[in-house]
């Protein structure tokens, strides 16, 4: 588990460390008169640095929060959140009708669809909201290209 938290940690760590040293250099005024921007620069690189560590982060807190949900939790995702183990597309249409109290011949009469759709709601896919504009902005400041310009 610490292993998947290391490399992000230590690119974070020397990110921090290059803006210290950065800050410290520029405070100092010990710039050689060559490069007289270059702890400004070093400051740059290790705030891009960190940055572009962020999603590194992210990723490993996301993925250790999967592991954590259990294998029930991860069947329900695989088979599209309807509930049903296996998956329905890898079964046989037999096995479903049974399992659904259908006959395939027959259908469902209107009272028995109408109480199903009371039970189950109607067959319809959720729409979810669009992103707003502010999501969308931080989104696009933590994109590796996005940082660079």
């Amino acid at each position: 588990m610490w292993k998947s938290w290391l490399l992000p940690t230590l690119a974070a760590a020397a990110s921090l460390s290059f803006t210290g040293l950065g800050l410290l250099g520029a405070l100092t005024r010990r710039s050689p008169s060559q490069l007289p921007h270059l702890f400004l620069g070093v400051v740059v690189l290790g705030v891009l640095g960190f940055l572009l560590t962020i999603p590194m982060l992210l990723d490993v807190a996301r993925s250790k929060k999967r592991r954590q949900e259990g294998e029930e939790e991860r069947r329900i995702e695989i088979s599209a959140g309807c509930g049903i183990w296996p998956p329905p597309w890898s079964r046989t249409v037999a096995s479903l009708c049974q399992e659904l109290g259908v006959q395939p011949s027959r259908g469902l009469t209107t009272s028995e669809a109408i109480a199903r759709m009371k039970e189950h709601g109607s067959n319809r896919i959720e729409v979810l909201d669009m992103p707003g504009y502010f999501s969308f902005v931080v989104k696009e400041m933590y994109e590796p290209t996005q940082v660079l310009l």
